[in-house]
């Protein structure tokens, strides 16, 4: 987000008092919306090819070329803005947006906007970044340009680009080590032993959040049907039992009789007497 903001502040400031913004001002009244919409296809255009040249030439480079080239290029952007601007105005001005689209594209491609735009794709290296807001910056600068038209030229920007052009170098450092890529994550720090650490609860989750509004009509059950009738008295009601008719007969509750034994004296002797012993 960061190369989004500086190149969007670097084109916007850079291109107020450039020379295609003193061009779309001249030209406003002649084109009308013709040369606003040349304008900003044209920065559009620019801001994409520089930062993708400034980030692909210094993948190319070693770090210390690397350096160089962005110290270079920042130095041509001040050198821009200290050179004056001597364009007279156009006596007879085109009537063609795309012949205005062509003049633009010539006079951005080596103004100090663009030139900027390539020293920040080769210091980030996010040259999407710095192209959408190289061109959303210029493209601010250019319709507030059009939409000013003659009084743009009664601004001091004379002096507005004299003060850029003496800031765009003073922001220069130079790197102690070599700067890590912007896709290349940071070093993570080792996890402690969790035996070295009986309090941490590394496996403990955290809490839940509670519902917001009510369950949602796949968890409550369905309607259940009624029971339709009383149910039958012979589901509830036990059967009737059998009576009994007569009273049993004398030989189903009294015993046989028993035989008596016969008398003693008629028992033979033998039977309860011992024999005689030896």
């Amino acid at each position: 987000m960061s190369s989004f903001l500086f190149g969007f502040a670097a084109a916007l400031l850079l291109t107020i008092g450039a020379r295609d913004q003193l061009l779309v001002a001249r030209l406003s009244q002649h084109l009308g919306a013709g040369i606003l919409l040349a304008a900003l296809l044209a920065a559009v255009f620019t801001a994409g090819l520089m930062a993708l040249a400034g980030d692909t030439i210094a993948q190319l480079l070693p770090v210390a070329a690397r350096q160089m080239l962005v110290a270079i290029a920042l130095l041509v952007a001040a050198a821009e803005l200290f050179w004056p601007t001597r364009e007279k105005r156009p006596k007879e001005p085109t009537r063609s947006p795309f012949a205005a689209f062509v003049v633009l594209m010539a006079r951005q491609w080596g103004d100090a906007a663009r030139f900027l735009l390539f020293a920040l794709a080769a210091a980030t290296a996010l040259p999407e970044y710095v192209a959408l807001g190289g061109a959303a910056g210029a493209a601010l600068a250019l319709a507030g340009g059009w939409a000013l038209g003659d009084q743009l030229e009664a601004l001091p920007l004379r002096g507005f680009r004299l003060a850029m052009g003496a800031m765009v170098p003073a922001g220069q450092g130079e790197g102690a080590v070599e700067p890590a890529r912007h896709m290349l994550p940071v070093g993570q720090a080792g996890q402690p032993d969790c035996a070295a650490r009986p309090d941490a609860l590394p496996n403990e989750p955290l809490a839940h959040r509670t519902t917001v509004g009510a369950p949602s009509t796949q968890k409550p059950p369905t309607v259940h049907s009624s029971q339709a009738v009383w149910p039958a008295p012979s589901w509830y009601l036990p059967a009737s039992q059998l009576v009994q008719l007569l009273a049993p007969s004398t030989s189903e509750y009294l015993p046989t009789s028993q035989s008596s034994q016969p008398d003693a004296a008629v028992v033979l002797a033998s039977e309860n007497v011992p024999a005689m012993q030896s």
